[in-house]
């Protein structure tokens, strides 16, 4: 482990440290319990129909993603042909930071103002994720990039895990950081630590990281190509087959992944009436076994293959959904299902990453990276609608039965992927 880590590689995980913190404290646990209870507290009120505040927090969520589907693989596609990787990772990362800070402004009945800024933030936080991305090619090697990624990983998981302990207390004892108790200062104080934590740990990435180097194009340029050859890449898809199936299969089983992420803080309140510090606890749990849990899926992917990590993770999210669906009654039991959540959680994600950076030719690796995004946020957005309408029509916990179908398709298209195809950079134990 230790020879793969460098002053560049470190400095590349430490942005996972910086941003995972919008992950955990503001998609998953806190901001998003404070937007339903708090700020669209009734509903939304749309003429004479009345939105759940529920159903608003997925509709807002949603519409972050379909942004980030149209933009993604363009701004990749540009990134790729006219050496600005870093220049936009720097410029997304502060839209997403600085649209966080603002978010800690708006109290009960502020819910269009919440939701134009969770959307720029969220924006902001997925578009940086591109670039981020896109630098994992020219960091490792075929043999590595498993472990290159789990690091990443493991620095995310530690860095929101960090932050979200440090919110708990804010929560808990917020006289100790002289935060006043009225308005729900303590938990709008645990959110605009968000937007300064990202800022300044994202310091050593906006610093250190030196930029890969392409074919410089010019700047008037650019912008052009880069439109026309996502367009090419999307007529092309018949030389990247195995690029093709795997977005395919990465499309289904990471809507059910996404879905949980953002969802399961909602469950626990609603089905076993968990506290809000009772959460964070839970989470904070998820934080320290998916750390070990990256680690050791990335050493897994290098030597048994990426994708057979990726279907171990998926068989057991399989089997994590039934029992939250059917058998699920009791708080300790939701703590033994993130324990296990949390091993799987950053393995499939990490195995995924590194999986499509040996799936991608290295001059293009910005552009299909953003395609990486772009399919995981059309599971964005169709993942939380779909479980927003089985929740509305039926209930919660037909909505989180209903995800156990988007593994069990992942892990059907899997097995159609075959990287021993590709005629780019040999790799061992695919």
């Amino acid at each position: 482990m230790k020879s793969l880590i460098n002053r560049q590689v470190f400095a590349w995980a430490f942005y996972d440290f910086a941003n995972s913190a919008f992950a955990t404290t503001i998609l998953a646990v806190i901001f998003n319990v404070y937007f339903v209870k708090v700020i669209c507290s009734g509903g939304v009120l749309v003429g004479k129909f009345l939105i759940p505040s529920e159903a608003f927090w997925a509709y807002s969520f949603s519409f972050s993603t379909l942004i980030i589907f149209f933009l993604s693989p363009i701004l990749g596609a540009r990134a790729d042909l006219s050496n600005t990787k870093k220049k936009s990772l720097i410029l997304f990362s502060l839209l997403g930071a600085i649209s966080t800070g603002f978010l800690s402004c708006f109290k009960e009945g502020d819910y269009w103002a919440a939701a134009l800024f969770f959307i720029l933030a969220n924006s902001g936080f997925a578009l940086a994720n591109v670039f981020y991305n896109a630098f994992l090619k020219s960091l490792s090697t075929p043999n590595t990039v498993g472990r290159v990624s789990a690091i990443g990983w493991a620095f995310g998981y530690i860095g929101g895990g960090l932050l979200l302990f440090i919110n708990l207390l804010m929560i808990q004892q917020p006289e100790w950081f002289f935060i006043p108790l009225e308005n729900h200062f303590p938990t709008r104080a645990a959110i605009f630590s968000v937007s300064l934590w990202w800022i300044l740990f994202s310091l050593p990435i906006f610093f250190w990281l030196d930029e890969p180097k392409s074919p410089q194009l010019e700047k008037e340029s650019s912008f052009f190509i880069g439109f026309q050859n996502v367009l090419q890449t999307l007529k092309d898809l018949k030389k990247h087959k195995e690029i093709f199936k795997f977005f395919l299969a990465y499309l289904i089983y990471n809507d059910g992944i996404e879905t949980i992420i953002i969802m399961a803080s909602i469950f626990g309140a609603q089905e076993l009436k968990m506290s809000q510090s009772e959460l964070i606890l839970c989470f904070l749990l998820i934080q320290g076994v998916a750390f070990l849990g990256s680690l050791l899926f990335g050493s897994m992917a290098d030597t048994w293959g990426h994708k057979i990590s990726i279907w171990c993770t998926l068989i057991i999210f399989c089997a994590v959904t039934v029992w939250a669906a059917l058998i699920l009654k009791s708080k300790f039991e939701f703590w033994i299902l993130g324990a296990v959540i949390g091993l799987i959680l950053g393995g499939s994600q990490s195995a995924s990453r590194s999986f499509l950076s040996l799936l991608t030719p290295k001059e293009q690796s910005a552009q299909f990276f953003g395609f990486f995004a772009l399919t995981g946020k059309v599971s964005n957005v169709v993942g939380p609608l779909t479980f927003g309408l089985l929740v509305q029509f039926f209930s919660l916990r037909i909505a989180v039965f209903s995800l156990t179908f988007f593994f069990i398709a992942g892990i059907f298209l899997l097995f159609y992927v075959n990287p021993n195809t590709l005629n780019n950079d040999k790799i061992t134990n695919p």
